[in-house]
Order: C-alpha cells, then sequence, then structure tokens
C-alpha cells in the first residue's frame, strides 16, 4: 500500500468515525430537543442540533469530495501509463517496421506487421515493458520475427558513446 492510499485509507476511517459520532449526537440532542420541558431549553437543544446536523452534512461533503478527487488522480495516472505505453511501443515499433519493409516482400511484411503488433499489444500488458531498454526489445522483436540483427549500432535516438569510445578504437585500429 502507498503512502497516498494509506493516507486516503486513514482519512476515509476518520471521516466515518466523524459521521457516526455526529449521527450519535444528533440523535441524542434530538431526543432531549423533544423530551424538553421549558421553550428555552428546546430552542438550545434544536440549535445544537442544527450545528451537528450541519457538521454530519459537510464530513459526507468532503468525504465524497476527496473520493472525486482520488478518482481524478487515478484517471490521470492511468491516462499518464496509457501515453507511456503507447510512446514505447512508437520507439520499439518503428525500428523493427523499418527492417521489415527494407528485409520483406509486401506481402510478407504486412504479415510481419501484424505479428508485431500482436507482439507489441501483449508486451504492453507487462510493467516491465516500459522499464526494459527499447533496443533489448528491439533486439527481441527482431529475433521473434526471424529478421537480421542490426549491425548499424545503435539507433539515432540513443544516447551518444563516452568520451573514451574513440580513444579506445583508436588504441585498436593502431595495435
Amino acid at each position: 500500500m502507498s503512502a497516498s492510499d494509506a493516507m486516503a485509507a486513514r482519512h476515509t476511517r476518520v471521516l466515518t468515525e466523524l459521521t457516526e459520532l455526529g449521527l450519535d449526537l444528533a440523535r441524542s440532542l434530538k431526543a432531549r430537543a423533544e423530551a424538553a420541558t421549558t421553550p428555552a431549553e428546546a430552542e438550545g437543544l434544536a440549535l445544537a442540533f442544527h450545528r451537528v446536523a450541519r457538521s454530519v452534512r459537510q464530513t459526507l461533503a468532503l468525504e465524497t469530495k476527496l473520493a472525486r478527487e482520488r478518482a481524478g488522480i487515478a484517471s490521470e495516472e492511468r491516462g499518464d501509463l496509457r501515453r507511456a505505453v503507447t510512446t514505447r511501443q512508437a520507439q520499439v515499433r518503428a525500428p523493427v517496421a523499418r527492417d521489415i519493409w527494407s528485409e520483406r516482400e509486401q506481402d510478407e511484411a504486412e504479415a510481419l506487421m501484424e505479428v508485431l503488433e500482436d507482439h507489441l499489444d501483449e508486451a504492453a500488458l507487462y510493467p516491465s515493458f516500459l522499464e526494459d531498454p527499447v533496443e533489448a526489445q528491439v533486439a527481441w522483436l527482431r529475433a521473434q520475427l526471424g529478421l537480421p540483427a542490426d549491425d548499424a549500432g545503435p539507433p539515432s535516438f540513443a544516447a551518444p558513446p563516452p568520451a573514451e569510445a574513440p580513444a579506445a578504437e583508436a588504441r585498436r585500429s593502431s595495435g
């Protein structure tokens, strides 16, 4: 349970208890107001009942507001997750689709594109889809689809190699 889930549960428990306490007090005040022996006593108890009843209504309204806010946050999080999955699918699809269309004839390419989409849809069901490196997913899909491994190096959107890479390359070619 996350910290926000724990806080929401605590808020719900407290608001539920406040509602129950307020209702109990309102019932007691109602009974006492009905049994009052003087108009002044009845008036005072009626005013107290009105205030307690208002507090109960406000507690219920706050509970409803918090529930709506939690639902809105959850909806936003689901939207963010959907966008992240769609973005990742596009990042993985682009290089594999490029290979499919360059390596296969149209009929076979169309069939492989359908298989690629099936793999992407299935992969999106797992949390690791957003955690695993794009390059590893592309390599796996190339292997699954019978495409050659990419010998061209990392895709253009990959981070550039570290600064010492040119020096190491120069040592290898001279030695």
